[in-house]
């Protein structure tokens, strides 16, 4: 067997009549289940010249003397992208009047009371207040002095000037 690396995600293999017959390969039963396709793959993962653990596809010639080239074709496998994304257990309060602010936190001691600690920030002129979890008693409260925001809490502890912490 004979294989020679085109570029980084293709081989051209030749096998003979005789190393055919050595690894049970007729054009009928090859598919990438066949053991000798692997017997293969592991001689050319041996030489460290390219990385086989991609998706391959395999076109098989004919040869005029009963052997057969093979040519291998890598695809690397699709790049994962990941998206930040406001996390579903968080809130973020927004308004852009201290005045609101006071009052909002005024009314979360009353209706809110979890002895938690929440940070205050200020971002493009706006007040926002970061908060653990999601509710419907949470977001009426949000609702009167402000609006619940669709910023990523992260962005605001990134960007954001930190005012100071309250108890709640």
């Amino acid at each position: 067997m004979t294989f020679e690396v085109l570029n980084e995600t293709t081989i051209l293999i030749e096998l003979t009549f005789e190393e055919m017959k050595k690894y049970h390969i007729t054009y009928d039963t090859l598919d990438s289940n066949n053991n000798a396709i692997k017997n293969i793959l592991n001689v050319i993962k041996a030489s460290d010249k390219i990385d086989t653990s991609e998706k391959i596809t395999i076109e098989a010639l004919p040869v005029n003397d009963g052997g057969c080239f093979f040519i291998l074709t890598f695809t690397p496998k699709k790049k994962v992208r990941y998206k930040m994304r406001k996390l579903s257990g968080n809130s973020v309060f927004k308004t852009d009047n201290i005045d609101n602010l006071l009052d909002f936190v005024s009314a979360l001691k009353v209706k809110h009371q979890k002895n938690l600690k929440y940070e205050i920030y200020k971002m493009n002129e706006s007040f926002y207040m970061q908060f653990p979890e999601r509710s419907q008693k949470l977001h009426a409260v949000m609702g009167e002095f402000g609006q619940i925001s669709d910023i990523v809490p992260e962005r605001i502890n990134e960007h954001g000037v930190l005012l100071g912490s309250i108890i709640i």
